[in-house]
């Protein structure tokens, strides 16, 4: 006698089934990164001396040298994990400065060279795609995967090719280059194919692109001085948040660095006096770091969780104030803090 299941059994089967088909197929929350100890072994606590540098009565006025053989150059922060930054290694023993592109792991302290072609004070920029891009010591455009492999020249020539940035997603790049003694804003694929050129930001600078149509940005003139503010891709339109107008007499306010933040509800910005960051509806701003004559500070990367802030910085000490030698000693450092300014630290490279 030839079986026949009981439609009611069959079907009841075949939904457990399915059940357990979907169930092997739904994707599974990723496990949070483990917590991370910054030990002081790696991060140097620093209290500053906000103190003014004595009138220096040289002819030559202060003059300036590197005695330490490493300088360190341009943060970034991985945007798929906040523990790891890459950055810049100047090398200046020999007659010929050498720079690398390296990573830190800011949890375990493990430093590793991705590549050793960088320029001599690169703008590092890490893709949410894992790429990390730089400008090489050709003058050209260069990324490299995480890892050190593939890595692969993005532009051709003779020009001189810096400031990129990848996008929110790591589909398009847009950078300054300068040819024939003109700047140029160009925006180009993942590999480097131009898709169009941006005329209205060739006086601008400082830029971070880290919402789909919106570029922060230093917002050029003819505003009443300069400012942050951002591009809109969309409308080529610029919009100024707060002007910061550039004292002639002191410049302190000359900036150096625009990024969103607090998940682009503001803007982290840096000038050679301070670190700051503004409301974007506001315009309310609200000092983080302040400033002295003994340190300038640089560029900035926030952390993908808003949590973290690092900072380049060039610090300064006196090192001779005999007769017409002045001398101050250099150093460019890269330091941590916490979103509101708090926990302020230097980061000990390994050597």
């Amino acid at each position: 006698m030839k079986y026949s299941p009981h439609p009611i059994l069959f079907l009841t089967v075949l939904m457990l089934f399915l059940a357990g088909c979907a169930k092997d197929k739904t994707i599974q929350p990723q496990n949070p990164l483990a917590p991370c100890v910054l030990t002081d072994s790696l991060m140097i606590p620093v209290k500053d001396t906000l103190l003014t540098l004595p009138f220096c009565n040289s002819p030559f006025g202060w003059q300036w040298v590197y005695t330490r053989r490493y300088q360190y150059f341009a943060p970034c922060f991985n945007p798929n994990n906040q523990n790891e930054l890459v950055y810049g290694r100047q090398d200046r023993q020999g007659d010929i400065y050498s720079t690398e592109i390296r990573i830190l792991d800011l949890c375990t302290g493990k430093d590793r060279l991705i590549s050793n072609n960088g320029y001599v004070s690169p703008w590092t920029q890490w893709s949410k795609t894992d790429w990390i891009l730089f400008t090489g010591n050709d003058g050209n455009l260069w990324k490299v995967k995480s890892s050190g492999t593939d890595l692969i020249k993005i532009s051709a020539g003779s020009n001189f090719n810096n400031d990129a940035v990848w996008n929110y997603d790591g589909s398009k790049i847009l950078f300054r280059q300068q040819a024939n003694h003109n700047d140029y804003i160009l925006v180009t694929n993942q590999d480097g194919i131009i898709e169009d050129t941006i005329e209205k930001l060739v006086a601008s600078g400082y830029w971070s692109w880290g919402m789909p149509d919106k570029l922060a940005i230093v917002t050029p003139n003819p505003f009443p001085g300069d400012g942050i503010g951002y591009y809109d891709f969309t409308r080529n339109t610029i919009v100024q948040i707060k002007a910061i107008p550039q004292d002639p007499n002191n410049n302190s306010l000359l900036k150096r660095s625009v990024k969103w933040f607090n998940q682009y509800k503001a803007l982290l910005w840096s000038s050679i006096g301070m670190v700051s960051v503004t409301d974007t509806l506001t315009a309310a701003s609200v000092t983080l770091r302040a400033g002295s004559d003994y340190f300038e500070y640089g560029n900035t990367s926030v952390s993908a969780n808003d949590k973290k802030i690092a900072i380049e910085r060039l610090d300064k000490t006196i090192k001779d104030t005999i007769g017409i030698n002045w001398f101050l000693n250099y150093e460019n450092n890269i330091y941590l803090m916490n979103s509101d300014g708090s926990d302020w630290r230097r980061i000990k490279f390994p050597e």
